[in-house]
C-alpha cells in the first residue's frame, strides 16, 4: 500500500479555519484506507485530527487579520 500523504511528522501547519492561525505540529498519521487518512496535529494547548484539506503549510494573514 502506498499512501500519498501531503504532509509529514514533525511538519508545522496551521487549521485552515483558526481565527489565530497558531502553528500546530503534526505529531502522527492515522491510516484508516487507501484513499482516507487524517492528521493528529498538535499545539501548545490542543491536540486533534484533521484532514489534509482542513490544514495547510502556510499561514492564512488574512484571516488573522479580518479577526484581529
Amino acid at each position: 500500500m502506498k499512501i500519498n500523504n501531503k504532509y509529514n511528522i514533525g511538519d508545522t501547519v496551521y487549521v485552515r479555519t483558526d481565527v489565530n492561525q497558531i502553528p500546530n505540529i503534526v505529531i502522527a498519521i492515522t491510516i484508516y484506507s487507501d484513499t482516507y487518512h487524517t492528521y493528529k496535529i498538535n499545539s501548545m494547548d490542543n491536540c486533534s485530527d484533521y484532514r489534509d484539506y482542513e490544514i495547510s503549510s502556510e499561514k492564512n494573514l488574512v484571516l488573522k487579520i479580518e479577526n484581529y
